[in-house]
């Protein structure tokens, strides 16, 4: 005689069914994981985000600041220190080797 199964009953081995059921689990873990993560992630960007539009705000006072300043000096000493504009010239290495042999 032959014996009708249960539907409960398959032929896969008990610690089959309770490797699939962690594998589950730990799929489903894992996804929520990755979610909340990139939630709180976006979060912290926003406050890097914010803390860097403040440096940079900083950087564009200082900026203004120190231009202000060299308008003021400028005006104050251009006169002064025009006169040595034309004062640098071009390097002429041939000079120099002409000076080094009349050493040696």
């Amino acid at each position: 005689m032959t014996t009708k199964k249960n539907s409960l009953q398959t032929s896969t081995p008990a610690w089959q069914r309770y490797s699939i059921w962690v594998i589950l689990i730990l799929t489903v873990v894992s996804t929520v994981a990755l979610y909340v993560s990139s939630f709180l992630q976006t979060e912290s960007n926003s406050e890097a985000q914010k803390k860097q539009s403040q440096v940079l705000k900083k950087y564009q006072d200082y900026r203004k600041k120190v231009e202000e300043q060299a308008k003021e000096l400028s005006a104050k000493y251009y006169d002064s220190f025009n006169e040595y504009e034309k004062a640098p010239v071009a390097f002429n290495a041939a000079s120099i080797k002409r000076a080094y042999e009349k050493k040696i």
